[in-house]
């Protein structure tokens, strides 16, 4: 019989992300629409904006949905974690367990986001994959910057950065899941 998957709480963002995601698509869409209505002669017709309208609304609930698929997950000797429509397993044997730590984003610049690459990326939220100014992949699920549990790769290419309640916890899980598969070969 496997074991159920064991998750970790990810800490809940300090602003809801939703609104940004709605002011920033449809407030331009309706100042756009009302500069059209305003300033193109002959008027266009009162059903235009409708569609218009629909497509902005339809884009900022997929990204909202985006937003709330958030899940890190322990499962034998791999780590699942997804961030919106990122996935990422991990094995445990390829985290570099030595190096991880907890640690506040802002006294570590070498782990500042600088550059999505696919992801979602909103003041105070980074779900996803960026790179920072060195370019090494980081995969992240952050929601709050103060504590932030950092797990560097034995490739030395990546690091998977997540905003835990108990980030402590899931560094123990790890290396005790470490030591359960090395104490079985």
């Amino acid at each position: 019989m496997t074991p159920m998957p064991r998750r970790f709480d990810i800490t809940p963002p300090a602003r809801d992300p939703r609104m940004l995601v709605a002011l920033m698509v449809l407030l331009p869409t309706v100042v756009a629409l009302a500069l059209v209505y305003a300033l193109v002669k002959p008027t266009p017709p009162a059903y235009l904006p409708l569609p218009i309208v629909v497509f902005a609304a339809v884009n900022v609930l997929l990204v909202s949905r985006w937003i709330e698929k958030l899940e890190v997950s322990l499962d034998g000797a791999m780590l699942h974690l997804v961030a919106g429509n990122s996935k990422l397993d991990v094995a445990i044997a390829d985290i570099d367990l030595q190096r991880a730590r907890v640690l506040r984003l802002d006294e570590h610049p070498e782990y500042k986001t600088f550059l999505r690459t696919g992801g979602i990326g909103l003041p105070g939220l980074a779900l996803g994959w960026f790179r920072n100014r060195a370019l090494l992949r980081m995969f992240c699920i952050l929601t709050d910057r103060a504590r932030v549990l950092a797990l560097p790769l034995r490739d030395g290419k990546q690091v998977v950065l997540l905003s835990l309640k108990r980030p402590d916890d899931l560094l123990a899980a790890l290396r005790d899941g470490r030591d359960r598969t090395a104490y079985a070969r």
